[in-house]
Order: C-alpha cells, then sequence, then structure tokens
C-alpha cells in the first residue's frame, strides 16, 4: 500500500528562487526549486517482450526509468512532459505535506538509489496529493510492472535472445501464433528441467520457469514450481538468496495489483467512453488474474469483450483468456453502441498509455 503520509509541513526557506534559470542539463524542481541533473540510464532494448497487461521487458537497459523524474530533494515525481508545468503554492504544499515521510529524500543519484518502483509510488503519491486519479492508476500500474521486470530479469534475459518474446495471442480458440512467445518459454524450460543432469541445474532451470509464470500472470502454477525447488548446502547458497529474493518481489508485486484494482474500479465508475469502460475492465481482468481471483476477473473479461467492437490486439488476448477461465463458453457478442447509450467510436487499434 502507499505509505501513510505524515502531517508535517515542510516550510520552503524564502531564499529558494524558483525563478532561476537553471544551468545546462539542469532542470529545476517546480516544488522546492532543487536544481539537479537528471541521471541518465541504460535506454530499455525492449528485447525482453511484453505480458498481457503491456509490461514491457528488456534484455539490456530498463524501459521504464525514462518515464519519470524524480527530485532528488523532496522526491517530487511525475511524467518528464509534467515535471517543469509550475504548482500553485496550494499544490505544493499538498505534495510536501505527502512527500514528508519518503525515506528517499536527498538522494544523490535517483536511479541508483530508488527502486524503479519505488520511483513509481513516489510518483503515485504525488498525484494522489493533486486528486489526479488517471494519473495516480498509470503509476501504480507501472510500479508493478517494474517489480516483474525485475523479478523476472534473469529469465527474461536467459530465453529472450533469439527471438522477442511476446505475450501469446490466439489466432484461433487455444492457438498460439507461430512467433516465439512466453508459452513456447515455459514449454522449454519444462523439457530442459525434466532432464536435467544436476539438482542445482534442475532448481535454476525451474526458479527461470517460475518467473516465467510470474510473468504470464499464472500465480498457481509459478507457486507449484517454488514448492518444488530445493536449494541445500552451499552450492545453492546464490540460488536460496535469488529464490528469496523472487519471492519477496513477487509479495511488493501483488500489492501494486490489489492498488490498480481498486483504483481501477474508482476510475471504472467515472470512465465516459466505451474504449475507456472497456480497457479499464480489461486491465481489473488482467490485475484479478494475476491474484487469483478468477471467478472476479471472467466477469470482467465478459464486459470488456461486450465493448470490444473491433479485432484489436486486448480482444484477441480477452478471447485467449475467456477461453482458458471459461473452455468451451461462447465468446460474448460486442453489445451494439445504441444499446449503451455511447455513441462514442472505439478506437480501432490498441490505444496507447499516456
Amino acid at each position: 500500500m502507499l505509505r501513510p503520509v505524515g502531517v508535517i509541513v515542510v516550510v520552503l526557506v524564502g531564499a529558494v528562487a524558483f525563478g532561476q534559470p537553471a544551468g545546462p542539463g539542469e532542470l529545476i524542481c517546480p516544488v522546492d526549486g532543487c536544481h539537479f541533473r537528471v541521471p541518465v540510464g541504460q535506454p530499455g532494448d525492449r528485447a525482453g517482450g511484453t505480458d498481457s497487461d503491456q509490461c514491457p521487458h528488456d534484455r539490456q537497459g530498463e524501459t521504464l526509468s525514462s518515464a519519470l523524474i524524480v527530485c532528488p530533494r523532496c522526491n517530487y515525481a511525475t511524467s518528464r512532459a509534467e515535471f517543469t508545468a509550475p504548482v500553485s503554492d496550494e499544490q505544493r504544499r499538498l505534495i510536501l505535506r505527502a512527500l514528508a515521510t519518503s525515506r528517499y529524500r536527498g538522494v544523490t543519484n535517483v536511479l541508483t538509489e530508488i527502486p524503479s518502483w519505488e520511483r513509481f509510488r513516489l510518483a503515485a503519491t504525488c498525484a494522489a496529493a493533486l486528486g489526479k486519479e488517471k494519473e495516480q492508476l498509470n503509476c501504480v500500474e507501472f510500479a508493478a510492472w517494474s517489480v516483474r521486470v525485475e523479478s523476472c530479469r534473469a529469465a527474461t534475459v536467459a530465453y529472450s535472445s533469439r527471438e522477442r518474446m511476446i505475450t501469446p495471442i490466439p489466432t484461433q480458440l487455444n492457438e498460439w501464433m507461430s512467433t516465439r512467445g512466453i508459452g513456447d518459454v515455459i514449454r522449454e524450460i519444462v523439457e530442459k528441467s525434466a532432464a536435467a543432469g544436476t539438482a542445482a541445474e534442475k532448481n535454476r532451470l525451474l526458479l527461470h520457469l517460475a518467473m516465467m509464470y510470474q510473468r504470464a500472470g499464472f500465480a498457481a502454477k509459478r507457486n507449484e514450481v517454488l514448492q518444488q525447488l530445493k536449494p541445500a548446502g552451499e552450492a545453492d547458497a546464490l540460488l536460496a538468496g535469488r529464490l528469496e529474493r523472487f519471492r519477496t518481489l513477487v509479495a511488493v508485486e501483488a500489492d501494486f495489483q490489489q492498488q490498480v484494482v481498486i483504483l481501477a474500479r474508482k476510475r471504472l465508475a467515472g470512465a465516459e467512453t466505451r474504449w475507456d469502460r472497456a480497457t479499464l475492465n480489461y486491465l481489473l481482468a488482467d490485475a484479478l488474474r494475476r491474484l487469483r481471483k478468477d471467478a472476479e476477473a471472467l466477469e470482467q473479461y465478459r464486459t470488456a469483450r461486450k465493448l470490444m467492437t473491433e479485432p484489436t490486439q486486448t480482444r484477441r488476448l480477452t478471447d485467449h483468456f475467456l477461453s482458458m477461465l471459461a473452455p468451451g463458453e461462447p465468446l460474448p457478442t460486442p453489445v451494439p453502441e445504441e444499446q449503451t447509450g455511447d455513441t462514442t467510436t472505439p478506437a480501432p487499434t490498441d490505444a496507447p498509455k499516456e
């Protein structure tokens, strides 16, 4: 959950000059006037493919890091496009109050000293303080992605070198695309682990398998595999540490997914267009499925499918998960716009995240 904010109000020193120009390569935080250089990380290559909720994975670098700017002094965090926008005195007060308890205030390098998901948590805290519900939801979702990218990176790097992995998308019911996908990788690891010559090799492969199940959102399968892992002795000390780290990050991601569910339901109640409702229903369904709430996920998939009139990637994924969670059940037919009272034409292709 988001950390509870304290009641301490940070008073800005009168000498702080918000109107001063920044030096070369510098930014000035619009909240506390801090002059700082934005640290540059290695750009992500997106070669690790994407998951069913559009989470991007990299073999090298990090795609998500470039989405935010974080002030190292007060920890104000928001998108690159919004960071330099002026804030009112009231907004400044709300932001500083919300960030008063942040343990990352005063860091030297926000990329190396603040985990990526914590940077998005800070951005979500700022958005919540300003009443920006849509931005808050996006930041929490990106935080969940960041945790998954980190927890599964070893397997992503190991199994995405030949072809870019993609989320399995059925061309017909219960069929995979011929392009290499997560389902193909899972089958490959299962075969290799069955033929492993040593216990250490089997354990390594099983941990990679658990990571791929995590990426696919199959929590029950992930837990089954984790039960089979039995690190023992000094030779497996490193594996034991990696296993513990993976378990910890899985729990952190689940916490963020719970927040995604709460915020998405709230946003759904006020969604104005058919496309917004469809995408929010799908987002809810995917998060609920990852939290092992299949019955609730199924209802959200059904609702989303009724709103999808175009054969987008999201609809194909929806069809796949409907056939997985309710095998043999006919796919819902899209409801005509006149019956929903919504004459807004849905996007003909998957709309990008803002």
